[in-house]
């Protein structure tokens, strides 16, 4: 048993992905994430997009300016 969540890729008997569990302190029970992989990390690839638009619009500004 881990004291740590624990993030894996895998399939349970029905087919659905675990990506991940963590026990929860005190209890008997586990906390268990059960989505599809696209799903969880849609937020963090939106997140990296935006990022990535704002570093090139950055860079074009400072570059227009100091010409």
């Amino acid at each position: 048993m881990s004291q740590e969540a624990v993030i894996t890729s895998t399939e349970d008997k029905h087919g659905e992905h675990l990506l991940g569990y963590a026990y929860l302190r005190g209890g008997n029970f586990i906390l268990v994430l059960l989505k599809e992989p696209g799903e969880v990390m849609a937020g963090w690839f939106a997140l990296k997009s935006e990022l990535l638009l704002v570093l090139v619009v950055s860079v074009t500004v400072i570059l227009i300016v100091s010409l």
